[in-house]
């Protein structure tokens, strides 16, 4: 797929890096992709970026997998007329070898009907 543009954006904390790319959208487009990655305890966010089509995208990243699913279902559930497109997912380990947890994103995206 050939995407209008991409625009790569760091941060230490996933929400905000996120945020940070939507709020830097330019007017008449819209993100219709993101590649996540965690890389040298920063977060990077790839957004591919398109004419506006009418798709949202909603984030949700957690280090408990079992809060993770609750949100996810959370939203299903307060959302029942949406019509999901796309899903894509990342997780990233941290940590020493004693001590290592895993960060877990899933981009849910969709159209409202």
């Amino acid at each position: 797929m050939k995407h209008s543009k991409v625009e790569v954006f760091h941060g230490k904390d996933l929400d905000s890096t996120v945020d940070k790319a939507v709020e830097k959208c330019p007017m008449g487009y819209e993100i219709i992709d993101f590649d996540v990655s965690f890389v040298n305890s920063e977060w990077i966010v790839i957004a591919k970026i398109d004419k506006e089509t009418g798709m949202q995208v909603e984030m949700f990243s957690d280090w408990d997998i079992n809060q993770l699913e609750r949100d996810i279902a959370d939203f299903l559930e307060d959302n029942p007329d949406i019509k999901i497109k796309h899903v894509t997912h990342s997780s990233a380990s941290f940590g020493t070898s004693d001590d290592q947890g895993i960060a877990t994103s899933i981009a849910i995206w969709y159209k409202e009907e």
